[in-house]
C-alpha cells in the first residue's frame, strides 16, 4: 500500500512540475508577443538613430573645438 501511495505522490509531483513549466512557456510567449510589437521596434530605431545622430554632432563640435585650440594665432 505504501509503495503505491508513494508511486502516485511520484507521478502527482512530476505532472505538477510539467503543468508549472509548460504554464510558464505559455506566459512567457504571451509577455513576448505583447513586448514585442512592431511599434516598439520603431521606437527602438528611431531612438538609436537620434543617438547617433547626437552623438556624431559630439564628434564634429569636438573636432572643431581642436581645431580652434591647435590653430596657429597672430603670434605665429
Amino acid at each position: 500500500m505504501k509503495a503505491n501511495y508513494k508511486k502516485l505522490r511520484k507521478s502527482t509531483a512530476v505532472q505538477i512540475v510539467a503543468a508549472l513549466l509548460l504554464a510558464n512557456l505559455v506566459l512567457f510567449l504571451i509577455a513576448r508577443s505583447f513586448i514585442s510589437d512592431d511599434k516598439s521596434e520603431v521606437k527602438t530605431e528611431e531612438v538609436k538613430t537620434s543617438q547617433v545622430m547626437e552623438t556624431g554632432w559630439q564628434v564634429v563640435h569636438w573636432s572643431y573645438s581642436l581645431l580652434k585650440y591647435f590653430k596657429p594665432g597672430p603670434e605665429a
